[in-house]
């Protein structure tokens, strides 16, 4: 999947194949990241686990907030760390779950809907 991503054209497309990569992946690993988000709370290893995986997406994340400000789509005063913690957190598999499964939404709703969240949120000055 971050192949794709990686050889995506544009910061846009690139943003759009990481959240369907997230959309196509989580119903996959839904049971083990649940339990692993349960256990992490009282088990060290799980706990390291969990900040590992979280780690990772925070790479692509800041990679992806890198690629946006190159193409001109975050507003000069966000900073790519603060860019990049707003689209790990829109990204992260707690948003997916809870407006996939809780909320109903269709996975390819989510991610024109974070797509676009991202895209307008970053453009502007942050609050």
């Amino acid at each position: 999947g971050l192949a794709k991503v990686q050889a995506a054209p544009t910061a846009t497309a690139k943003l759009r194949s990481y959240l369907e990569m997230q959309a196509s992946r989580n119903p996959r690993i839904a049971p083990l990241a649940r339990a692993l988000d349960a256990a992490r709370h009282a088990d060290a290893a799980s706990e390291q686990a969990w900040r590992n995986r979280h780690q990772g997406r925070m790479m692509g994340a800041t990679m992806l907030a890198q690629a946006l400000r190159a193409d001109g789509l975050i507003h000069d005063s966000w900073q790519i760390e603060e860019a990049a913690l707003l689209l790990w957190e829109l990204s992260s598999f707690h948003a997916w779950d809870d407006l996939v499964n809780d909320a109903g939404l269709a996975p390819n709703r989510y991610v024109n809907l974070m797509l676009t969240t991202a895209l307008s949120t970053l453009a502007a000055p942050p609050p």
